[in-house]
């Protein structure tokens, strides 16, 4: 099972913030005091950034296949448009078989649906 720490790793990769991220977690690995200066700025204390979730953020960064790893737990979660932009034009990290797979079943769900009526929402 995915963690949140993994995800939100990924998810910066995929929008090209690599390097925002990786300066952010070395910034808060070298400035002991920033976790305690995040924490009360965020005042939440379910999910804060701490030394063992940085070094594992670090530990991500360092693994160039992480977020083809992920794709498929992504693309069945991600939005029609956005895998048809994929599909259109791969990014590095697409795994274009999966989301041809993907766009094809939701392709035919929807003709299925058409053929039989979606019932009306009243």
């Amino acid at each position: 099972m995915p963690t949140r720490t993994m995800l939100a790793a990924v998810l910066m990769i995929m929008l090209k913030q690599k390097e925002k991220l990786s300066a952010h977690v070395e910034d808060f690995l070298q400035n002991p005091s920033v976790p305690k200066r995040l924490m009360e700025t965020l005042k939440d204390p379910r999910h804060p950034l701490t030394v063992p979730r940085a070094k594992k953020i670090t530990g991500l960064l360092r693994d160039p296949h992480l977020v083809r790893k992920w794709q498929k737990f992504l693309v069945p979660r991600m939005q029609t448009n956005l895998l048809r932009r994929l599909q259109q034009h791969p990014t590095e990290w697409t795994e274009l078989p999966l989301v041809d797979r993907e766009l094809a079943k939701r392709a035919k769900i929807r003709t299925q649906k058409e053929r039989h009526g979606s019932p009306s929402k009243a």
